[in-house]
């Protein structure tokens, strides 16, 4: 974050924006470079752990990185680092598209012009975060526009709609799939749905 921050572009928007995005880029091509693993660590797989997190047992044959070979063969494995970096980049990609929702939320009072107001006030009186499992299920299922729009674009359409302001939506979207019941809202929701019917 430091290194980024600090060779951040501080002209306009869409530089910074670009730059941003360039740096997403990064990650993803780090996740493309290291899919087979990703996919492994995702998965929760252990058949290759003997190979990837013993100490002193380092398989050439295996993807690994090059700092392996300054590493310190009795602390770490093959693919610690690795591991890491995957965790780090998570973050990272959570703070970078944060703040490319940060810089397009100071351009989206000019963008909401193009959206008729609507008549009267609409307050949303719920919680935040069962906002945004809402947001994240429409975009999900494709329910608007047939899927074609961002993710963050549906959330700045919300925070006009209701007059609030989301926040951190990806990080508050890591928490919820972090819960033992992640649909939480949306299962009080059909619950309520199903009440009105059986009324």
């Amino acid at each position: 974050m430091f290194n980024i921050e600090s060779k951040r572009p501080s002209g306009s928007v869409k530089s910074q924006k670009r730059y941003l995005k360039n740096e997403i880029r990064k990650i993803e091509d780090f996740f493309l470079e290291n899919l087979d693993f990703y996919l492994y660590i995702r998965n929760n797989m252990t058949y290759l752990d003997n190979k990837y997190f013993a100490r002193g047992n380092f398989d050439l044959r295996l993807t690994t990185s090059t700092y392996i070979y300054d590493a310190d063969p009795i602390f770490s494995t093959g693919h610690d680092f690795k591991v890491a970096k995957i965790l780090a980049n998570d973050l990272l990609s959570v703070y970078l598209n944060s703040e490319i929702v940060a810089l397009e939320r100071k351009d989206h009072k000019n963008n909401t012009k193009n959206i008729s107001s609507p008549k009267g006030q609409y307050k949303w009186t719920t919680s935040k975060s069962a906002l945004v499992e809402l947001v994240y299920a429409l975009h999900a299922a494709n329910a608007i526009n047939d899927g074609n729009i961002d993710i963050k674009e549906l959330a700045l359409f919300f925070e006009t709609m209701f007059n609030i302001d989301l926040g951190d939506f990806y990080r508050t979207f890591l928490e919820i799939k972090g819960r033992n019941q992640p649909a939480k809202f949306l299962e009080i929701l059909k619950n309520s749905l199903n009440e009105r019917i059986q009324d």
